[in-house]
């Protein structure tokens, strides 16, 4: 896949409606703004907020909807991971990820996966993946 960040950023933006108010975090999120429909109104917010600090947590647990938009690995390396290694701001805030390989939805009984690209197996998908990864009948195809 030659421009996975697009790929991504063009996916989250199919989640945004009118009327959103949107906080778009520094790095890929940024790209998201690029692939919004022209008849999409959103409100976009610019407080980024840092890791570790009090304005991360506003933004994760004030919002209605978290999507992090990430690239699946790291030169091979499980991001996605059964539990988080990094210093937490608001646990439990995630609803959604999506990445070049698929979206994910969390949900009280684990990560599910929801639509795939096509591109990759599911084999392929769960080996990049560093946790279970519930895959139900009515998976679709990445949009």
């Amino acid at each position: 896949m030659e421009d996975v960040k697009n790929f991504i950023a063009a996916r989250v933006a199919k989640e945004l409606k009118d009327g959103d108010v949107v906080n778009l975090g520094i790095g890929l999120p940024t790209l998201v703004a690029n692939h919004l429909d022209a008849d999409v109104k959103i409100v976009l917010q610019s407080e980024n907020g840092y890791v570790g600090m009090g304005g991360a947590m506003d933004l994760l647990v004030g919002a209605k909807k978290v999507i992090v938009a990430m690239e699946h690995t790291n030169k091979g390396q499980h991001k996605i991971l059964k539990e988080c290694t990094l210093p937490l701001t608001a646990k439990g805030e995630v609803d959604m990820i999506v990445t070049e390989m698929g979206v994910m939805e969390v949900k009280p009984e684990g990560l599910v996966l929801t639509e795939y690209n096509p591109e990759f197996t599911l084999d392929q998908i769960k080996e990049a993946t560093g946790c279970p990864l519930i895959i139900k009948d009515d998976i679709k195809k990445m949009i």
